[in-house]
């Protein structure tokens, strides 16, 4: 057996689902910057809808790769500001304050628990 060659494949395999979760931890925390910033009405279950996709994804790849679950802390605070920016480029697309998102992202973000759980922002 080509052990070097399993142990890469292995090592990719990783890197891959990690990829996955971040990009999901992103999404995720994007769309509540949205909900928890905008007063607009119609996007909103759109967005409600897109965070429980992602946190669906998300679920998955932890429960494929349940080692990557001591990750998720750094990869919220990794993608915080990434997707903060995103958001707030959302809204200067569509004529909203970006204001509201930088606000949020000024007072601290979200928890682990807001971003995996079933927290939803109650606004509106």
């Amino acid at each position: 057996m080509d052990w070097e060659n399993i142990a890469e494949e292995i090592e990719s395999l990783g890197k891959s689902e990690r990829r996955e979760l971040s990009s999901q931890i992103r999404r995720i925390l994007r769309h509540l910057y949205k909900l928890e910033s905008s007063s607009a009405g119609p996007p909103r279950e759109g967005w409600r809808a897109t965070v429980r996709a992602a946190r669906a994804d998300a679920l998955e790849v932890l429960e494929e790769s349940p080692s990557l679950g001591r990750e998720v802390g750094s990869l919220i605070e990794k993608q915080t500001q990434i997707a903060a920016d995103l958001a707030a480029a959302d809204f200067a697309r569509h004529g909203e304050a970006a204001e509201a998102v930088r606000a949020k992202f000024a007072q601290g973000g979200f928890t682990t628990d807001e971003v995996l759980g079933d927290w939803l922002p109650n606004r509106r």
